[in-house]
């Protein structure tokens, strides 16, 4: 009489034969009643077990659920009944598989890292895409010539460096590669020097819209503030005489 061999599903895996043993079925042997010689298969299928069928390649006949120790890789890894899936750390791969909460994807297409936390998938980082290159910004630290550190924030487009906000003045000890001499520095080679603000790497870099403070002048040495109402033109003199005599008569 044959055995029915079912899965933890009940589906019918193999009807085994009695005296005979089933190599093609799954990846232990499965061993029929009477079989002679059932003790090495036996016991070679606990070392299977044991090892997780570990080898470079992945078991040809896998069931879903069962593990693999990946011996090029070093890695344990579970098959899914498409195929074998890390069983620890990120998934990866160029479309978001199925997860579940606390997984981490990485999407090698776009060199992405996201987790999920059970309702919506999130996006670690970068912000951008593998075909925009590095863009946004990334925080510094830079050694300067006092051998003190001081925190920058660099900003990337394409890869490509396009200026550092920084809140001290200071020259960095070592060049940063990019970045302008400062033209005006005596030592030669010439030094850079990074301002308190935004130093951008290109002079022909515009700030594009208007600033509050642009809208009038501003003393240096009072900071009080003169807009156009305080100037006479000189391309139209009845105008500013009229503007004058009206700031005048208060």
């Amino acid at each position: 009489m044959s055995y029915r061999l079912n899965k933890t599903n009940g589906e019918l895996l193999v009807e085994l034969v009695d005296g005979q043993i089933d190599t093609s079925s799954a990846d232990i042997s499965l061993v029929g009643r009477n079989y002679k010689g059932y003790g090495e298969a036996f016991n070679e299928n606990f070392i299977k077990l044991l090892e997780n069928f570990a080898k470079t390649s992945a078991p040809g006949t896998p069931l879903i659920g069962q593990l693999w120790y990946d011996t090029a890789e070093e890695r344990l890894k579970v098959y899914t009944g498409e195929t074998f899936r890390s069983a620890a750390g990120a998934v990866i791969g160029q479309t978001q598989p199925n997860l579940v909460a606390g997984d981490l994807w990485i999407d090698s297409l776009n060199n992405k890292l996201y987790f999920f936390d059970g309702a919506d998938i999130v996006l670690v980082g970068p912000q951008y895409t593998a075909s925009q290159g590095k863009t946004g910004p990334e925080a510094f630290t830079i050694l300067d010539e006092n051998g003190q550190d001081q925190t920058v924030v660099y900003l990337y487009i394409n890869g490509t460096l396009s200026g550092i906000y920084s809140r001290t003045q200071f020259r960095p000890r070592i060049n940063i590669v990019g970045f302008p001499v400062d033209p005006s520095d005596t030592r030669n080679p010439k030094r850079q020097l990074i301002k308190p603000g935004f130093n951008p790497v290109s002079s022909e870099f515009w700030w594009r819209g208007t600033a509050e403070s642009t809208s009038s002048l501003v003393d240096v040495n009072t900071f009080e503030s003169f807009t156009t109402e305080n100037f006479m033109k000189t391309d139209n003199p009845g105008a500013s005489a009229s503007a004058f005599i009206k700031q005048l008569n208060g």
